[in-house]
């Protein structure tokens, strides 16, 4: 504690020097706490389900098409399902939009129709109440529904009473089974609610092969790996074409097939490598803000060499030094840390505020303990680097008494911390120009993405999105009249030059196919 004392008395002394090393040391903790936030929250945390290493996306592939990952299709899921030995388990499900209707007002939402396995199969269950039954996801079953933690704390104010009650969807009632978990990922983003998944007999026959709407998570059985569930669906795809001649042609053409990559592989996407760059980059940044701290404690101590001769000569050992301009450092990190966090806050709420939707988790990034225990860490390392190298230079091979009598310490030092001063500037200027090419690198790849043409113009084009409740719009006639008049009422407004219709808009990520057949043709 007496070092702890001394160190922030010696520092009180000269605040310009304190401001600028703590600043200096502020953005280089800084920087790194809030990139190594995202890369804790995308690529290190654990997964929150059970045996999450056993957990696998499914898709399905059209590799001669161009078409490495498309969604799959309702018969492809159930023969995967009950055919691929390697798989314990397996579940669909697709993104739906519905219109909540709370005191009167309704609202649309994004809901995930899973099937009943979803839960078993991501081994988590709702925090209160239950999953889904089988019986719940039958065509013509009554309607259930379950909450995620966002909906009923936003919607129902966290009561937990909602359970067993009735909720309108669409404008039906649906009886609500469960809440999820605060903590309860969803394979999607920005999910309100939960519903069954139905299959009619008309999707599950042979003739819904094509229509590719809805994803897959299968859990593998314990030692199973991806390959041996990747062969059995090869397999199964062959299987399939022999009893189905109509649909091999076009199999053949398109290298049609299955398989399946690990869940977190799934999630992280490109993002992987592009994260450990960034990483890399901050940390060059630290390492950049060490030296400079290291240069500013060196010239320190080097007009302190008088001052440590005369403490040599009333007792004071080199390790004794040593350990005091150790701990000057370390309380600089110290102070470095503390404003890191904030700075690191604040930079991650930039990135969650600029960041695209395609990095998984960013909504959820925080400066969690995980990410203090690193910060904490990084103050030590970067304290016992910048502060050994003065500690050792200045002091290496001094006799103090020597400097004391003939007054001459700041010659004698000169000549030693010069040499590590250069040093330390050729270390600097080395590490800021790996920094400037790989900026300059990056800002040329974002200059010829810019200039990429998508080949159309979003300039002065607005989106909106509909979701028709089925109460009102029953039928296929009822839902073309609605958007037939919807389109003739929307051209006919001031200042509207043209109106479309969409399923997808370009760019949002949804893939979806499907397929056609020419009665009395066998190709």
């Amino acid at each position: 504690m007496g070092d702890i004392r001394y160190a922030i008395r010696s520092l009180r002394k000269q605040p310009v020097f304190t401001s600028i090393a703590v600043l200096t040391l502020t953005l280089g903790i800084g920087a790194n706490t809030a990139i190594f936030s995202l890369l804790y929250r995308v690529l290190l945390r654990p997964l929150p389900y059970r045996d999450a290493d056993r957990l696998v996306f499914v898709w399905n592939t059209y590799p001669l098409m161009g078409l490495p990952q498309a969604s799959v299709s309702i018969p492809d899921y159930i023969d995967r399902k009950t055919q691929a030995p390697a798989f314990e388990d397996a579940t669909l499900f697709t993104m739906r939009s519905v219109n909540l209707t709370t005191q009167g007002q309704p609202e649309q939402l994004r809901a995930l129709a899973v099937t009943p396995s979803f839960f078993t199969t991501l081994g988590r269950r709702p925090f209160i109440g239950r999953g889904f039954q089988d019986d719940e996801a039958q065509p013509g079953a009554d309607k259930y529904a379950i909450l995620t933690y966002a909906t009923w704390t936003s919607h129902f104010g966290a009561d937990p009473s909602i359970v067993g009650r009735d909720i309108r969807l669409n404008g039906e009632s649906h009886r609500v089974t469960g809440v999820l978990a605060a903590d309860f990922e969803l394979p999607a983003t920005e999910i309100a609610v939960l519903q069954p998944f139905a299959f009619t007999a008309e999707q599950m026959s042979d003739t819904g092969r094509g229509n590719e709407f809805s994803q897959m998570i299968a859990r593998l059985q314990p030692g199973a790996t991806i390959e041996q569930a990747n062969a059995q669906m090869k397999t199964i795809v062959n299987r399939n074409l022999e009893r189905l001649p109509a649909r091999r042609a076009f199999a053949v053409s398109s290298g049609f097939g299955g398989y399946a990559i690990a869940l977190r592989d799934q999630l992280v996407g490109d993002a992987r490598a592009p994260l450990y760059v960034l990483q890399a980059g901050v940390i060059v940044l630290l390492l950049i803000a060490c030296a400079n701290v290291a240069s500013l404690l060196l010239m320190r101590a080097t007009g302190r060499y008088r001052e440590l001769a005369i403490r040599t000569t009333l007792g004071a050992g080199h390790r004794r030094l040593i350990r005091q301009l150790l701990t000057e450092g370390l309380v600089l990190s110290a102070l470095g840390a503390v404003a890191g966090l904030a700075v690191g806050w604040a930079g991650v709420r930039g990135l969650v505020a600029l960041s695209p939707q395609q990095i998984p988790g960013m909504a959820d990034v925080s400066l969690n303990p995980a990410v203090m225990a690193f910060t904490m860490t990084l103050a030590v390392i970067t304290g016992l680097v910048f502060g050994l190298v003065p500690a050792l230079t200045v002091l290496r091979g001094s006799n103090m008494s020597t400097v004391l009598k003939e007054d001459s310490a700041r010659g004698s030092a000169g000549k030693r911390t010069g040499v590590t001063r250069s040093a330390l500037v050729i270390v600097e200027t080395a590490l800021a120009l790996v920094l400037l090419v790989g900026a300059g690198l990056l800002i040329k790849s974002f200059s010829r993405l810019h200039e990429v043409n998508p080949g159309f113009s979003s300039d002065r084009v607005l989106t909106l999105q509909l979701a028709l409740p089925a109460t009102r719009y029953p039928d296929a006639g009822a839902r073309r009249a609605f958007w037939a008049q919807l389109l003739e009422r929307a051209r006919a407004l001031p200042g509207v030059a043209a109106v479309g219709l969409t399923s997808n808009v370009p760019f949002n990520g949804n893939v979806s196919s499907g397929s056609y057949s020419i009665v009395g043709y066998v190709p």
